[in-house]
This record gives C-alpha cells, structure tokens and sequence, in this order.
C-alpha cells in the first residue's frame, strides 16, 4: 500500500492488554489497522505513535501522508 503525498488514510486503533515484564505490570499495547479492499494492513506498538510509526514503515505510507483515527 503507498499512500500518495497529501491523502488522507484512515486508521483503526485497538487496544490490546499486554504484560510488560521489565515493570512487571500489566499495560495497553495499541494495534492500528486499515481495511481495503477486503486486505487488512496492521501494525502494533507500546505507545499509539510507536504503532502508527511502524505501520507507516511497513506499509510504505508517505510521512506528508495525514492519518484519521476512526
């Protein structure tokens, strides 16, 4: 998936419990996912920028690329 410069893309965000085992706590990891075309793109992290950092990685999203939160 490549964004062009400019779009708009629309990210679901889910809450997922985890466990961080260096503070030995229990703790929310975030999973940001997109729908198109019946194919769904994800990426996970610690913090929510973290998730959407990864994701634009992955899925080769342009950083001039704005991001919606539904």
């Amino acid at each position: 998936m490549i964004m062009e410069k400019g779009k708009i893309m629309n990210l679901h965000v889910k809450l997922v419990p985890a466990f961080d085992f260096e503070t030995r706590m229990p703790h929310d990891a975030y999973t940001v996912y997109c729908i198109e075309d019946e194919l769904i793109s994800l990426a996970s992290g610690w913090t929510l920028r973290d998730a959407v950092t990864l994701f634009r990685k992955m899925h080769h999203v342009d950083d001039g690329t704005k991001i919606r939160f539904v």
